[in-house]
């Protein structure tokens, strides 16, 4: 049913529209109300849906003009025909800019207020038409949507970025193309018996991602942003077995900040809303959430976070991830922010140690020491050992062991023998790659495969 308002002062003029819209040779169903002034008219507007409005102009309280401008702000604002006895163009323009349809002058002709009347039903349905599409481009941008974020999440659980799934996401969300990423990796270290660790991991599984979403962005005081956050276990996945010490229990967390770089904007006024955010990302923001946890039980979180551009968000995870394998009791939050640049050009220690650490990421497997890598990023052995201490907490020999054993325990978990393994990580012993992982894990190689195997079968 189309719902018509008739708002004329003049009762016979009212009256007589009345009757010609009734008349109207139409399959539409139509109920038309009326109003004898413009403010009865605005009431009649605002209990109830109209969809067409033939207003005269001169009417006392409200003019016809105020109404219609009133009622193009509506969110369904009804179509609107105006009908006055002055053929003024003045008129004309201003009801043009609260989009009348018609302009019909006095006395309107039977077959003008037809014209006027099939005019608006056309824009009834071009009108209904486009709520249709545009509802079903929602449905297909949803539909979107939630299959990208199950590809984020799937990435993370596969320990993997795709920039390219957060960037469509981004840009369907917000309109951007340009955002912060803030990757986490968060877990409990086995130093317990297995009985007591697989408590505690099937507890921190349950209890980490709900802390999570509902705390971790206004905990580090993102509150007031659009942050979009996502939280996946790591593959494998900890599960409580009884009687046996299991894998550590791994969640991975990405923050997703959008911004959107203005026209005449360049990638400076990016680089300042970056420098903008850097005290959400330090370990001292995460503290308060790091407390929150281990007041739920997960006494011996850990958690490694890197921060980094767009242009630079398919590391961050990686980064993360190595800071977590870097971080211990006595210090439980490390971060590394990696840069934009390959050089050299800032002092910054925390920039220096995030450039050390890419560095090994892709040359652990290589028979590598400290002025390898001193040498690689220009500057003294001595300079980076104490900032790799200060950063990290631990000598340049432990972090490469870390690294070196983290990447061990994947390769030992998709087949590849020990032996295999501790060459492949730069082991040149196999010996001491067991002495060095059964000092890290707390677990020798051999039984960290039985135990994966015993809890995939």
């Amino acid at each position: 049913m189309i719902r018509i308002l008739v708002a004329d002062d003049e009762e016979l003029e009212r009256k007589a529209m009345i009757l010609i819209l009734n008349s109207a040779p139409s399959n539409e169903i139509i109920d038309v109300l009326e109003a004898s002034n413009g403010i009865e008219a605005l009431d009649i507007s605002q209990s109830q849906r109209i969809d067409i409005a033939f207003l005269d102009i001169h009417m006392p309280g409200i003019d016809g003009l105020r109404v219609a401008e009133k009622l193009s702000s509506l969110p369904n604002s009804p179509i609107i025909v105006m009908v006055t006895a002055y053929d003024y163009f003045s008129y004309a323009r201003q009801a043009l800019r609260y989009g009348v349809i018609e302009y019909l002058l006095k006395p309107a002709s039977t077959a003008e207020v037809y014209n006027a009347l099939f005019l608006a039903f056309s824009e009834i349905k071009a009108r209904k038409e486009e709520e249709k599409r545009q509802a079903e481009a929602k449905r297909v941008a949803a539909d979107l949507k939630d299959f990208l974020r199950a590809k984020v999440y799937s990435a993370l659980r596969e320990n993997t970025m795709d920039t390219e799934i957060i960037r469509q996401l981004v840009k369907l969300e917000t309109g951007s193309e340009t955002w912060l990423c803030i990757a986490l990796v968060a877990g409990i270290k086995k130093f317990m018996s297995g009985d007591m660790f697989s408590l505690a991991s099937s507890e921190f599984n349950r209890i980490f991602p709900i802390l999570s979403e509902k705390f971790l962005i206004s905990d580090i005081g993102l509150a007031e942003s659009k942050a979009m956050l996502f939280v996946s276990p790591s593959e494998p996945r900890a599960e409580a077995m009884r009687g046996e010490q299991i894998l550590d229990a791994i969640m991975n967390v990405l923050i997703i900040l959008p911004y959107e770089i203005n026209n005449g904007e360049s990638d400076e006024s990016f680089q300042e809303f970056f420098s903008r955010y850097r005290k959400h990302f330090e370990e001292e923001s995460i503290a308060r959430f790091l407390c929150r946890c281990r007041d739920a039980g997960a006494r011996t979180l850990r958690i490694g976070i890197s921060a980094t551009d767009y242009r630079l968000a398919s590391t961050a995870l990686r980064m993360a991830t190595t800071a977590f394998n870097l971080s211990s009791v006595e210090r439980p939050v490390i971060v590394l922010n990696p840069t934009q640049t390959d050089e050299l050009k800032v002092k910054d220690p925390h920039t220096v140690a995030s450039l050390a650490l890419l560095w090994l990421e892709d040359h652990f497997m290589e028979n590598i020491g400290l002025k390898d890598l001193a040498m690689a990023i220009n500057i003294s052995p001595s300079h980076l050992s104490r900032l790799l201490m200060k950063e990290t907490g631990i000598s340049f020999g432990e972090i490469l062991s870390r690294i070196r054993i983290a990447r061990a325990k994947s390769l030992l978990l998709n087949g590849i023998s020990v032996k295999v393994a501790s060459f492949l990580v730069g082991f040149r012993d196999q010996s001491y790659f067991t002495k060095v992982f059964t000092k890290i894990e707390g677990i020798s190689p051999s039984h960290y495969i039985e135990q994966f195997q015993s809890r995939s079968s």
